[in-house]
C-alpha cells in the first residue's frame, strides 16, 4: 500500500476542465480515487485556490464559490489553502475586427502586431499560441508581424485580475511534505509547468510524483519529462465524481448552486 497525497491547483482544474462544463460540483476526492489504484491510500488532499470577488456581470460568483467550499469541507481529509487575487488597471490592445476567419481573430496576434514583437519570427507563433499545424496553414503567419503605425493601434483600459500564490503554495507544500516523509506517492492536479522544479525535487527525495492533467491540451512537456506518471482527467471521470445535489454539514443543509 502507498501513502498518497493529492495537491490540487483549483484554478488550473476549473479553467481546464470545469468552467464550460456541467461538472462544477466536483467531488475531487472521488475523482482522484477513480484515477488511482486500490494500492493508493489517500492521506491528505490539499486544494489551492483564492477567494473570488463579486463582479458587476456576476455578483453571485463568491456565493457559489463559498457553497462549493462547504461541499469540499465535507471531505474529512481535505484542506483548502488560499492565495489571493491582485486587481489592477492596465491598457490592452483591442481585437482587430477586420481579420477574416482564416486568421483566427486573436488578441495575442494583435499584441504581436501592435508591438512588433518577436522580430518577424513566425516560429514564435507556434511557441506562444496553441495552434495546430493545420491552423497555422490557414493564415499568412508572416502577415502577423506586419508593421502597424502607433496611431492606428486601438486599445482600452481593462481591469485585469491575476491569481497569486496558488502555484507557489502548492510547490512549497509538495516539497515540504516530501522532506517530512508525509507520503510515498504525490499526485499534482495541474498542467502548470511552473511546478516542474517542485516535482523534480520531490522525486529526488525518493518520492513518486504523478500529474493528473485537467486541461484539454496535452500535458506540459516539462511536466511530462519529470513526472513519474501522467494521466488525463476525462469527462467520464468528472461525470462520475459529482457531489449529491443536496448535502449536509455541521451548519445545516445546502444545495448545489442552481446556475451550475
Amino acid at each position: 500500500m502507498f501513502r498518497t497525497n493529492i495537491y490540487i491547483d483549483g484554478f488550473n482544474l476549473y479553467f481546464g476542465s470545469l468552467k464550460r462544463s456541467k461538472y462544477k460540483w466536483l467531488d475531487v476526492s472521488k475523482m482522484c480515487s477513480l484515477l488511482l489504484s486500490e494500492r493508493n491510500v489517500v492521506g491528505n488532499i490539499k486544494y489551492f485556490t483564492a477567494q473570488v470577488s463579486a463582479r458587476l456581470n456576476d455578483p453571485q460568483q463568491p456565493v457559489r464559490q463559498q457553497m462549493y467550499y462547504r461541499a469540499l469541507r465535507t471531505i474529512p481529509n481535505l484542506k483548502i489553502i488560499c492565495g489571493q487575487f491582485q486587481t489592477r488597471k492596465t491598457r490592452m490592445p483591442l481585437v482587430n475586427c477586420e481579420y477574416d476567419r482564416s486568421q483566427r481573430k486573436n488578441n495575442h496576434i494583435l499584441f504581436f502586431r501592435s508591438n512588433n514583437e518577436a522580430g518577424g519570427r513566425p516560429e514564435l507563433v507556434k511557441q506562444h499560441l496553441y495552434y495546430s499545424q493545420t491552423d497555422l496553414h490557414n493564415f499568412d503567419v508572416h502577415a502577423v508581424f506586419s508593421q502597424v503605425p502607433k496611431d492606428q493601434i486601438q486599445s482600452a483600459y481593462v481591469l485585469r485580475t491575476d491569481e497569486k500564490g496558488s502555484d507557489v503554495n502548492l510547490a512549497t507544500h509538495l516539497v515540504y511534505d516530501a522532506c517530512n516523509n508525509d507520503f510515498d506517492v504525490a499526485v499534482v492536479v495541474s498542467n502548470d509547468s511552473d511546478l516542474y522544479e517542485a516535482i523534480r525535487l520531490s522525486i529526488g527525495l525518493g518520492k513518486t510524483v504523478g500529474v493528473f492533467n485537467p486541461q484539454q491540451k496535452p500535458v506540459s512537456r516539462k511536466l511530462a519529462s519529470v513526472a513519474t506518471f501522467v494521466r488525463p482527467i476525462r469527462e467520464g471521470v468528472l461525470s462520475a465524481s459529482q457531489f449529491p445535489e443536496a448535502m449536509q454539514d455541521s451548519v445545516g443543509d445546502f444545495r448545489k448552486p442552481s446556475e451550475w
